[in-house]
C-alpha cells in the first residue's frame, strides 16, 4: 500500500468534523425545547412545522452516513466510499426539498439556498476523495 500523505489525514480529520457538526445539528433540531422553539422566527417555526418525516429522514441519514464514511475514511477502509455516496444522496434529497418544494425561499430569500449548496458541494467532494484514495490505493 502507498505512503498516505500529510494532506489525506488533514482531510479525513476535517471531513470528521463537518460531519460530527452535522450530526450535531440534526441532534440539536431533534431536542429543541419549547423556549428555544419560541425564540426562532416566524418564519423558521413554519419551516419546521412544515417539515416532513422524510426530509428529516434524509438528514438523519446523510449526517450519520458521512460520519461513518469520515471514520471509515480514517481506517482506510474502501467501503468509506459507499457511505459518501448514500450522504451524497441523502443531502441531495434534502436540499430539493428545499430548494423545490418547501417555502424556504420566500420566507428567508436567496440565502436559504446557500447551505443546501455547499452541503452538495462538500459532499461531492468527499465521494470524489474516497474515490480518489481508493485508485491510490489507499483504501483497503
Amino acid at each position: 500500500m502507498n505512503k498516505l500523505p500529510m494532506w489525506y489525514w488533514i482531510i479525513a480529520i476535517l471531513a470528521l468534523v463537518w460531519n460530527l457538526v452535522g450530526v450535531y445539528q440534526y441532534i440539536s433540531m431533534r431536542l429543541i425545547t419549547e423556549e428555544q422553539f419560541s425564540q426562532m422566527s416566524e418564519a423558521l417555526q413554519q419551516l419546521h412545522n412544515a417539515t416532513p418525516s422524510w426530509v428529516v429522514a434524509a438528514f438523519a441519514t446523510a449526517v450519520f452516513s458521512g460520519a461513518l464514511a469520515s471514520v471509515l475514511l480514517l481506517l482506510k477502509k474502501s467501503v468509506a466510499q459507499l457511505f459518501f455516496l448514500i450522504s451524497l444522496l441523502a443531502i441531495l434529497v434534502q436540499a430539493s426539498y428545499i430548494l423545490f418544494m418547501s417555502e424556504s425561499i420566500e420566507l428567508l430569500g436567496t440565502q436559504a439556498a446557500i447551505l443546501p449548496a455547499v452541503l452538495a458541494i462538500v459532499g461531492i467532494f468527499l465521494l470524489w476523495f474516497s474515490n480518489f484514495s481508493k485508485s491510490r490505493g489507499w483504501l483497503k
